[in-house]
């Protein structure tokens, strides 16, 4: 999870409570969110395209002009989150629809309102993205490439989050119209929404991330490496990226529609034993019950939310503060449990793959021992031009997770790092 995605759709829905305004001038907001997007578009634009000529030129390096770009990337998109705050807050734009008739009874229309901007936003982002990729010839010109870039950037990035919470808007709008007392049809919002995160979201992930069968023979032997490791009833599908990540992930709580992607690129590049430590980490995650460790994570994280807005009353800014309060909270405690859930899943890879290997499953590393240095390996091969030093949000850094690997491996005792680990066996995750 992107932290400046995350915060980008977060604080654009947040935004939707914001105290409303008495009077709002319809143009004048319009206007304002409309310069104020232009010119941040037109700023990146010119930052990208002097980088392009620069590295054209012969000044830079192509490979230190694509990480430069990266950066500067980066830091226009938090930019941009900035703009986004001062087109809700300054402009206006989030009364502005709150308030309207058209949307005012509809959680969907409002999430859509909320949402436009930022999605603007990234519709630059990835505008700005494919001109220098055309600048430098590494894609081809035309509006039927730059539409191929939107939809593969929205589905591999802002898509898992804003479709869902759209779908979600959208069955909540659906069951407050369903006949009977509005109490009944708002007690049955929750059950819906926890019906849809267990059931259908899988399924809408399968979709949105765009997915195919795998091999028979690639399906058969990961299957057995997930029945062997206590998982069954799971499918399996190849995640389509067009060849640009490496990535894996298991979604869903549920056996019958709990699905493991697998990116085209660690099925296609990567040999057999890294993909096998790669399966053996989100069957880790599975069966440790990570993901249900993180939810609950998050419950103290919006209690204090809910406790910072309540000591804020009557304040009309009660609500935001109470929200900014949460998404803090959470931010950093998610920082830590993720770190150490990480940790974990690749310890307990490491160590199931020595007794795979003991009870003759192939394509699996012999020990302990062998298995770290293995996904060390993959994990070296997939950040392959990034700083191993460099930790994200919701994973350690590539040094941090070798070491911690090696440390435990290399223990023949119960103690050590693994042992450090408050995390205790069990089902579901990511």
């Amino acid at each position: 999870m992107n932290p400046y995605l995350f915060l980008l759709v977060v604080v654009s829905l947040g935004c939707g409570s914001l105290p409303p305004r008495e009077t709002i001038d319809v143009y004048r907001c319009l206007a304002a969110s409309s310069g104020l997007w232009a010119g941040w578009t037109l700023l990146s634009l010119l930052a990208s395209r002097n980088l392009s000529l620069a590295a054209r030129r012969g000044d830079l390096d192509p490979l230190q002009a694509a990480k430069l770009h990266e950066k500067i990337t980066a830091a226009f998109g938090w930019l941009g989150l900035v703009v986004v705050g001062l087109i809700h807050v300054g402009f206006g734009w989030a009364s502005m629809g709150m308030t309207s008739g058209w949307a005012e009874s509809s959680r969907f229309l409002q999430a859509c309102w909320l949402l436009a901007p930022a999605m603007t936003i990234c519709l630059s982002q990835w505008t700005t993205e494919h001109a220098y990729g055309v600048q430098m010839g590494y894609v081809a010109k035309g509006t039927r490439p730059l539409l191929d870039a939107w939809g593969h950037s929205f589905r591999s990035g802002i898509a898992w989050l804003t479709v869902p919470i759209l779908l979600l808007m959208a069955l909540a709008d659906g069951i407050s119209l369903l006949p009977g007392e509005p109490w009944l049809a708002e007690s049955a919002v929750p059950i819906a929404v926890l019906l849809f995160v267990v059931l259908l979201l899988p399924l809408a992930l399968r979709i949105i991330f765009r997915t195919s069968p795998i091999r028979p023979d690639q399906q058969e032997w990961v299957a057995s490496l997930l029945r062997a490791s206590g998982i069954h009833r799971i499918r399996i599908r190849r995640w389509e990226t067009g060849g640009s990540t490496y990535n894996a992930l298991v979604a869903g709580f549920v056996p019958p529609v709990r699905t493991l992607l697998i990116s085209d690129r660690i099925l296609d590049e990567l040999p057999t034993h890294q993909v096998a430590m790669i399966v053996l980490h989100e069957a880790a995650h599975v069966r440790r019950r990570h993901m249900p460790l993180r939810i609950l994570a998050v419950v103290p994280a919006w209690a204090i939310g809910f406790g910072v807005g309540w000591l804020c009353e009557p304040s009309p800014w009660a609500q935001t503060i109470g929200l900014i309060a949460g998404v803090a909270a959470t931010m950093a405690i998610l920082l830590v449990v993720a770190h150490r859930t990480e940790h974990d899943a690749d310890i307990w890879a490491c160590r199931q793959a020595e007794s795979l290997a003991a009870a003759g499953i192939r394509g699996v590393p012999d020990d302990a021992i062998q298995a770290a240095e293995c996904l060390a390996t993959a994990l070296r091969r997939v950040t392959f031009g990034g700083d191993p030093n460099r930790s994200t949000w919701l994973h350690p850094s590539v040094r941090k997770r070798i070491t911690v690997m090696r440390e435990a491996t290399s223990m023949n005792v119960t103690g050590g790092v693994a042992a450090a680990l408050p995390i205790r066996s069990g089902v579901a995750g990511n």
